[in-house]
């Protein structure tokens, strides 16, 4: 901080305050750090239904707090108009926003939001950190969602690499979520030395407590599975980047050897898609087999009392090295041991390191049942021991530590600039 001074941030970003990601890794920064005496007006884009559905309770958590909410309007249509268009309103709103107060730095998370950011660091000179949240551009190539095929993605996909590149180039701070994405950046001709810190997705590990017996039988009985059933959790939406085929296969290597496990899914999920997937990867699945309950994050904590071992398995690719699963923070918080894959981010190191489960560096059913073997050994784990060794990494006041040193260390030095450029 600059003597008794409050840094003044413009955070922004494309996610919107009522989704998931919202709640779960945008606003508790945003609150906890204006707790701390930051200062902060805060864009993002909100989706109507989530507005319709939470937006007063969340206009109410707001105004407890000294945080300037700006809520925009996504637009989903027309395709890829909408896109230009929500562009457009994000730096609109950004300058808007900027001309009435006096701001020290801007906070872009993402991609979208670096874009406007750096307009407004060339048309005013505002500082700004670019907060990658991971490798956008690849991850949407890496996921088929920009297939390299088609000419208009492959050509979208030139244009924001060469716009990430100059982000990279301008950016008066870094942010990523992995030591390996760290060293990725560091290579690129872009990159021209700012600082970059590494600060992995953190929870509030007050939300997500380590189960208690009772929990568990409480979570176990209103999802009809039997106390000694061996379960396993997945937490979260199986997008492109997840490895759901495999997660399945583990699943069927692992009722193998204990029958009657359950595979717990929490989230938006179709019975029918599975075991369709399944299907696919050549594993035959019944609806017994599963159990699904959508939750909203509050709840979260709750079911996941239900299992015995998570899973977090995402595809390797390049993309995937500035990854850092939010869901792997917060099975580790409830105390739950994980099994992972090799080249995500700092996972695998972050696993071996704290002794919370099996990494798996093939995909293949020999190593998957060599896990399978070690099951009795791993569901030893101490639940509250590894939820005190995660907390070091995962939990939210480190983050909000590296955040505040971050802010201060960019207002200081544009406060250095300008004195110096003054006569």
């Amino acid at each position: 901080m600059r003597g008794s001074e409050t840094v003044r941030i413009l955070y922004m970003t494309y996610d919107g305050l009522t989704s998931l990601i919202g709640q779960s890794q945008v606003w508790p920064y945003v609150s906890g750090l204006s707790a701390a005496g930051h200062q902060f007006d805060l864009i993002t884009f909100e989706h109507q239904d989530r507005l319709d559905r939470i937006g007063d309770t969340v206009a109410r958590d707001v105004g407890e707090t000294t945080v300037s909410w700006h809520p925009c309007s996504f637009r989903s249509r027309p395709p890829v108009l909408a896109k230009i268009l929500d562009l457009r309103e994000m730096v609109a709103t950004a300058r808007r926003v900027a001309a009435s107060d006096r701001f020290d730095v801007a906070h872009a998370r993402s991609y979208p939001a670096a874009d406007a950011a750096l307009k407004l660091k060339r048309s005013s000179g505002l500082p700004f950190i670019f907060d990658t949240r991971g490798f956008l551009i690849d991850q949407r190539r890496d996921g088929n969602r920009w297939p390299k095929s088609n000419p208009f993605y492959r050509a979208l996909y030139n244009r924001w690499k060469a716009k990430e590149a100059d982000f990279i180039a301008n950016a008066d701070h870094i942010i990523v979520l992995a030591a390996t994405a760290r060293r990725v950046i560091e290579s690129w001709p872009c990159y021209r030395g700012q600082p970059i810190t590494v600060i992995p997705c953190c929870i509030d590990h007050e939300a997500f407590p380590v189960r208690s017996a009772q929990t568990r039988a409480e979570a176990r009985a209103r999802l009809d599975i039997a106390e000694d059933a061996t379960v396993l959790a997945y937490l979260g939406s199986v997008g492109t980047v997840y490895l759901l085929p495999e997660m399945l296969r583990f699943f069927d290597r692992l009722r193998r050897v204990r029958p009657g496990a359950k595979f717990l899914f929490i989230g938006e999920h179709s019975a029918d898609q599975l075991i369709a997937t399944a299907r696919s990867a050549g594993v035959t699945l019944g609806v017994d087999d599963l159990r699904l309950k959508f939750s909203e994050h509050g709840k979260v904590p709750f079911w996941l009392a239900a299992a015995d071992l998570a899973l977090c398995l995402i595809a390797s690719q390049f993309s995937s090295l500035g990854v850092s699963p939010t869901k792997l923070g917060e099975y580790l918080a409830c105390g739950l041991p994980v099994v992972v894959n090799d080249g995500v981010g700092d996972v695998s190191e972050i696993v071996k390191g704290l002794g919370a489960g099996a990494v798996l560096s093939t995909m293949s059913d020999a190593e998957m049942d060599g896990v399978v073997s070690r099951l009795d050994e791993i569901l030893t784990i101490d639940p509250a021991d590894l939820r005190e060794r995660s907390q070091a990494i995962h939990d939210m006041p480190v983050a909000l530590a590296k955040y505040r040193q971050v802010y201060d260390s960019v207002a200081a030095a544009a406060d250095v600039k300008l004195k110096v450029s003054q006569p």
